[in-house]
C-alpha cells in the first residue's frame, strides 16, 4: 500500500527527502566533531544526552536515506517496466494491424485482380473463334497482370525495402524523397554526405524506417509545402535532419518519450535507442517541425 502511494508521488519528492536526511546527518556529524573537541577541554560531560541524541539522529538519518534510495530505485525500475510493457503492447497491436492491412491488400487487390483475369480468360476461351475479341481480352489480361505485379512489389517493398540492397542507403533515401516530392504537394529537398560505409545492414533498415515514418508524418499531418532531408557526417556521428515549414506538433505529442503520442513516435525512439543514438523533436506552432537524429558511426 505504501509503495503504491510512492508510485503516484513525483520524483522531486524523493529528492527533497534524500537531501533533507543527508543534510541532517551531515550537520549532526559536524556537531559531533565540534563536541568531541569541546569534550577534550572538559566543557561537555562524557555521558552528555546531547551527544546520544546526535548519534540517534545520525543513525535515523542514514537509515532513512538508504530507505529513500531503495524506494526511489524501485520507483524508477517500476516506471521503466511499465513503459516497456506499454511499448510491447503497442508493438504487438501494430504488428497485428500490419497483418490485417497486408491481408486486406492481398484480398482486395491481388486476389480480386487474379479473379478478374481468370474470368476474362474463361470468356476468351468461350469466344476463341472471335479473333478481335480474344485479342482485346488478352490485352486486358496483360494490363491487369502488370497492375497486379506492381501491387505485389508495393506490398513486398513495405515488408522489406529491397532497394537498400540494390541501391544502397543514400540512393534509396534520395529515391524516396524524389518520389514523395513528385507525388505530393510538398516540395522536398535532399542533401547528403556519403554515409553508406558507416552503417551496418541492420542499422540501415532501422534508420530507413525512422526516416520513412518521419516523411509519412510530414505528408499526413504537417500541412507543409516545403521540407528538407539531410544526411550528414560529423566527427564520429551521423546526423539526420528532417525539417518542414508546416503547422508544427502539439506539445502533447512532441514528447518523444510519451507512448500516448502514437506508436510512430515511440517506435522511432526505440529504433534510435537500439542504435545507441539520440533523437530530438523541435517544433513551434505554425513554424514547422525539425527532427534531429544522431547515431554513432561504425556500428558494424
Amino acid at each position: 500500500m505504501l509503495l503504491k502511494k510512492f508510485e503516484r508521488t513525483k520524483f522531486s519528492w524523493y529528492s527533497r527527502i534524500y537531501i533533507l536526511l543527508f543534510s541532517l546527518a551531515t550537520i549532526c556529524i559536524v556537531l559531533l566533531i565540534i563536541f568531541f573537541f569541546e569534550k577534550d577541554k572538559g566543557l561537555i560531560p562524557e555521558s552528555s544526552n546531547l551527544i546520544k541524541l546526535l548519534y540517534l539522529i545520525i543513525g535515523i538519518s542514514i537509515i532513512g536515506t538508504f530507505i529513500t534510495i531503495i524506494i526511489d530505485k524501485y520507483y524508477r525500475i517500476e516506471k521503466e517496466r511499465k513503459k516497456q510493457e506499454e511499448f510491447s503492447r503497442m508493438l504487438i497491436q501494430s504488428q497485428e494491424n500490419e497483418r490485417k492491412r497486408i491481408a486486406s491488400e492481398l484480398h482486395d487487390t491481388i486476389a480480386h485482380d487474379v479473379l478478374i483475369a481468370k474470368n476474362k480468360a474463361d470468356i476468351g476461351l468461350k469466344h476463341s473463334g472471335e479473333k478481335e475479341r480474344v485479342e482485346n481480352i488478352l490485352r486486358e489480361i496483360s494490363e491487369l497482370s502488370s497492375a497486379t505485379i506492381k501491387d505485389v512489389r508495393n506490398i513486398s517493398y513495405n515488408l522489406h525495402p529491397h532497394q537498400l540492397e540494390r541501391l544502397g542507403f543514400t540512393k534509396t533515401i534520395r529515391a524516396i524523397v524524389n518520389e514523395v516530392s513528385n507525388a505530393t504537394d510538398i516540395n522536398f529537398s535532399f542533401e547528403s554526405d556519403e554515409v553508406d560505409a558507416h552503417l551496418s545492414k541492420e542499422s540501415e533498415i532501422n534508420l530507413f524506417r525512422v526516416i520513412q515514418e518521419s516523411i509519412n508524418n510530414m505528408i499526413k499531418h504537417s500541412g507543409a509545402d516545403k521540407a528538407e532531408v539531410k544526411l550528414m557526417t560529423s566527427d564520429d556521428y551521423i546526423l539526420v535532419v528532417l525539417k518542414d515549414n508546416g503547422k508544427g506538433i502539439s506539445s502533447e505529442k512532441k514528447d518523444i518519450n510519451d507512448t500516448k503520442g502514437g506508436f510512430g513516435l515511440s517506435g522511432m525512439k526505440e529504433r534510435i535507442k537500439y542504435m545507441k543514438g539520440e533523437i530530438r523533436i523541435e517544433s513551434e506552432e505554425n513554424k514547422g517541425t525539425s527532427i534531429i537524429i544522431r547515431i554513432p558511426m561504425k556500428l558494424k
